[in-house]
């Protein structure tokens, strides 16, 4: 090891800072007094990123038959041709411009687009079913237009393929949701986190239909028919698993809590019933999401050693000589279990 600099001595870092400054100084002067024709060439870390932007725009680009694609999927013609290529356009795909991010993209149509289905879908729930309350209205409303079902919609009809943008990963991001929502035909309720890239588009779309078809809420709703069909009905509403879980630890009289102190660690939430951890779940980085699935998986367990005490409790049941079971108002004998706790019927 060198020992201390002398006295007198610059520091390193002065000298190269020092260094620095002349060559910026000499290649100013240089670049200012040389004719155009014979100007130092362009730095070869500048050349490098001028042709990954280039490289960007050229993979960004749309295919020339996008829009009429997209127009085949929507059942829709846009006389306006500007406000579908708007609605593809993606806030990345204009963010290594050298305009400074100017361009169309879908934020503005997202806005318009996201307030038209709601109209649209709570019209239609209202003619739909008048037997409804207002409270399962709501939820088949929130059901319909949320992120999710969107989601569901751009993907069914390909819809991320025609968007333009210069997300990492978009691409593999759909195919893992379009992975994921295959165990779950209607709605996962909760427990499969949807790009908001997906559902942005789908409501951007619907924002360029209600603009250029004069504000008409009819093609609108034809329009979002198409993407978002089969949409929700009563019959294939389920019950939200933290609503469910609620409903099943109040009426045993349990304390349950949801413990996520360990997800800056592990990405990890419990499910605590009575100081005893029933479930445990994690997903990716989103703490909604497992938190519901933490939740749904202690459901499922709480059910499955429900049924199973149900059927211990059968067979062991007195009979009489008719082979009838008797004492109706049976119970199996307490067990501090808490699993067992939780599923028994009896107090």
């Amino acid at each position: 090891m060198s020992g201390p600099a002398p006295a007198g001595t610059p520091e390193r870092w002065l000298v190269r800072r020092r260094k620095r400054r002349r060559y910026r100084a000499l290649s100013s002067t240089l670049s200012t007094s040389r004719p155009t024709d014979t100007q130092a060439p362009r730095p070869a870390w500048r050349r490098k990123r001028r042709c990954r932007l280039v490289r960007r725009r050229r993979r960004g680009a749309k295919p020339p038959d996008a829009i009429a694609a997209v127009e085949a999927i929507l059942g829709y013609t846009f006389p306006d041709k500007a406000l579908v290529e708007a609605a593809l356009t993606h806030g990345s795909f204009h963010a290594g411009s050298r305009a400074g991010g100017a361009g169309a993209t879908y934020e503005r149509l997202e806005f318009l687009g996201d307030r038209a289905i709601n109209v649209v879908v709570a019209s239609h729930l209202y003619s739909a079913h008048p037997a409804l309350r207002p409270g399962a209205l709501t939820r088949l409303h929130s059901l319909n237009v949320d992120r999710e079902k969107l989601a569901r919609a751009a993907v069914a009809h390909g819809l991320h393929r025609f968007l333009r943008h210069e997300t990492p990963f978009l691409g593999q991001h759909a195919d893992d949701f379009a992975a994921e929502i295959a165990a779950y035909p209607v709605h996962s309720n909760g427990q499969v986190r949807a790009p908001k890239c997906l559902s942005d588009m789908v409501e951007a779309l619907i924002g360029a239909v209600f603009l250029d078809s004069g504000d008409d809420n009819e093609q609108v709703w034809r329009v979002f028919r198409r993407l978002a069909d089969p949409l929700i009905g009563p019959e294939m509403v389920g019950k939200q698993p933290m609503m469910e879980f609620n409903e099943l630890c109040q009426g045993k009289m349990l304390q349950a809590r949801i413990v996520k102190k360990d997800w800056a660690k592990s990405h990890t939430v419990k499910v605590v019933v009575a100081g005893e951890t029933v479930a445990v779940a994690t997903y990716g980085k989103n703490k909604h999401a497992a938190r519901n699935r933490a939740v749904k998986s202690a459901l499922d367990i709480i059910k499955a050693r429900k049924k199973k005490d149900s059927m211990v409790t059968l067979t062991s049941a007195p009979h009489d000589k008719d082979g009838m079971s008797v004492g109706g108002d049976h119970c199996p004998p307490k067990t501090p279990d808490l699993l067992s706790a939780m599923s028994n019927g009896c107090n």
